[in-house]
């Protein structure tokens, strides 16, 4: 696979120590206040001297810290001493740090049961767990916390209890919100990752493999693989932990979410907010642990979740990484390009830079660069800011008009209307950065786009650019529509378009119109955009006798569009492959023009 031009800023003036020819792996179990043992393992380096103390890497998973391997693929791995499984854990202890990783409680080899996802019980057996290493002979008493994807949740969470050894935190690919990051962005159920990840969540509790993974890969696991890696021999124990493993239950329904609309609905035996990382924005503020919050533009709506929390979580010496990724950190293709990429940027080497300078003073320019690195397709190449969104950065307007253009000018006297009737068969493919979130083997991020998808959709364009402009951050676009139904869902795509009409995807927003109501007054932190509360007591439904505006924000990316370029934008009903489908097919009439002024607002400069 051809690499892509995305090295990291600093890659060729620094490297990072070296120190460790080897590794020992120990296991134990760690007990609870309420006597429940906890799975852990403890890498170190091999060459420790004596009396030596190491700053720890945590990490705390619900996907398995370890797994069993069967004979001989065991025997082999041992015999080589590539006893660990990750080349992350070998750079961290090649830069001197231990590592300690456990089974969350109700997961791998830890016992328990669990009520839900993301409990209180979670961040107290890791607050005990910190407790455990800093009474070791081997730590310093520092701990850097490291998560992704729904373990960032957890790391969240255990910062807001403040304990005493967290320097810093490193969460990559991770929600601020939940709702509107990960369960229904826009306020549109997220089916199809909520249907895989109840599927995995069901199956990996039971330490088997999901009926949904591909039968190749699933008999390769069945040969390789026996579940987690257990902690003991003794056989009592491993009774109790068999009987323990029998007694898990169900912590996500997927068929208990088919009737979750509003943010302040019930669901996993309570309030989502309650476990959102958000709700504890004040307890993350008063930690003083500074976050590397990392994310790509194809990450789903990760980017905006990092984007919020460097935002509102404001502490000295956090940082924002936003490069060209996916969630598997596959790239996808060069605007234009035929040829499909994979990153240069080594994510666990600026980990390392991040977490020597917070725990070790080891500067090497870190406190000279810029707090913000964002990368520029198009430009191909990472841009640094001390802020989000750049300085540089202003909204630019573009009005809707007939002939279905759009103008970056002031509204057209003469008003106008677009109708169409959505057919609920418009999608994108499963090959899209919702797809990605699944770390299903979505290697290309390519959304499908056909005739037959250009009609079931509104289609604009603007004219081409007189020149180049640098987009950066989330648009936001207000309709004015009617619609025959009530209540309904919108889906708007925006392409940057050759001259010769070849296009690549951009970015796209989603929003259920139940949502529409604005209250920037409630906003629960700070945004950038209109503030939809998703509260059942803001519900508003459409007015079918007057155009209703339908305002909301776009996910964020840094592109460049080239002089000569149009922006191509594609508004329809659906995503049936990704997002729920609700009600029938609606038919909608966009209004524009100096009355009903439907517009987007694109953030970002023209460069001269």
């Amino acid at each position: 696979m051809m690499k892509f031009p995305d090295k990291a800023w600093w890659s060729n003036k620094e490297t990072l120590p070296s120190r460790v020819r080897g590794m020992k792996l120990l296991s134990c179990y760690i007990d609870m206040t309420d006597d429940i043992k906890i799975a852990a393992d403890i890498y170190l380096p091999l060459d420790m001297e004596p009396g030596e103390k190491l700053p720890t890497v945590f990490y705390m998973t619900r996907s398995t810290r370890r797994f069993n391997l069967r004979q001989p693929f065991k025997y082999f791995i041992e015999k080589s001493k590539r006893y660990f499984y990750s080349s992350r854990i070998r750079k961290f202890l090649n830069s001197s740090y231990a590592v300690v990783s456990i089974d969350q409680r109700a997961s791998g080899a830890s016992f328990g049961t669990r009520s839900r996802e993301w409990t209180p019980e979670d961040a107290n057996d890791a607050y005990a767990v910190l407790d455990w290493i800093t009474n070791q002979t081997w730590s310093d008493c520092r701990t850097v916390l490291i998560g992704t994807g729904s373990s960032a949740v957890s790391v969240e969470l255990l910062i807001a209890k403040h304990h005493p050894s967290v320097k810093a935190a490193i969460l990559a690919s991770s929600p601020f919100d939940l709702y509107p990051d990960i369960v229904c962005p826009g306020g549109v159920r997220n089916e199809r990752f909520l249907f895989y990840w109840f599927f995995y969540n069901y199956y990996r509790d039971r330490e088997k493999i999901p009926s949904l993974i591909p039968m190749i890969k699933r008999y390769f696991l069945m040969i390789v693989t026996k579940g987690a890696a257990n902690v003991t021999r003794d056989r009592k124990l491993l009774a109790e932990l068999k009987y323990s493993k029998a007694q898990r239950k169900e912590t996500f329904s997927y068929y208990e979410i088919q009737n979750y609309i509003f943010r302040d609905d019930s669901i996993m035996n309570g309030m989502l907010d309650n476990c959102s990382p958000h709700f504890y924005l004040k307890e993350l503020n008063t930690s003083n642990v500074p976050i590397c919050s990392i994310s790509g533009w194809k990450d789903g709506a990760y980017p905006l979740g990092a984007i919020k929390r460097f935002m509102n979580v404001q502490n000295p010496g956090s940082r924002l990484i936003l490069g060209n990724w996916s969630n598997n950190r596959y790239l996808s293709l060069l605007p234009f390009s035929c040829r499909r990429f994979d990153s240069l940027f080594d994510q666990t080497s600026e980990a390392i830079r991040f977490m020597n300078y917070h725990l070790k003073g080891i500067d090497n320019g870190f406190s000279k660069e810029d707090s913000v690195h964002y990368f520029t397709i198009g430009r191909e190449q990472w841009q640094m800011s001390s802020t989000w969104p750049p300085h540089k950065t202003d909204f630019h307007s573009f009005y809707f008009r007939t002939n279905n253009i759009v103008i970056d000018n002031i509204p057209s006297h003469e008003g106008g209307e677009d109708k169409i009737k959505f057919d609920y068969q418009s999608t994108t493919g499963i090959n899209t950065c919702w797809t990605s979130l699944l770390q299903k083997d979505c290697k290309e991020i390519k959304h499908k786009s056909t005739d037959e998808q250009d009609d079931l959709s509104l289609i604009y364009a603007t004219p081409p650019f007189e020149e180049d402009f640098e987009i950066c951050g989330s648009a936001v676009i207000s309709l004015y529509i009617k619609s025959n139904i009530t209540d309904i869902q919108l889906f708007v795509y925006i392409s940057d378009m050759r001259s010769e009409g070849n296009r690549v995807h951009i970015t796209e927003g989603i929003f259920r119109t139940i949502h529409k109501n604005i209250n920037n007054l409630q906003a629960p932190y700070e945004v950038l955009y209109p503030t939809h509360t998703f509260l059942r007591k803001d519900a508003s439904f459409l007015s079918p006798l007057e155009p209703n505006l339908v305002s909301f924000d776009l996910l964020p990316v840094s592109y460049l569009i080239k002089k000569g370029h149009s922006l191509r934008i594609r508004i329809t009903g659906s995503d049936k492959d990704n997002f729920e489908i609700i009600g029938t097919s609606p038919e909608i009439t966009l209004c524009h023009g100096m009355d009903f002024p439907s517009s987007f607002k694109l953030p970002g400069h023209y460069c001269k």
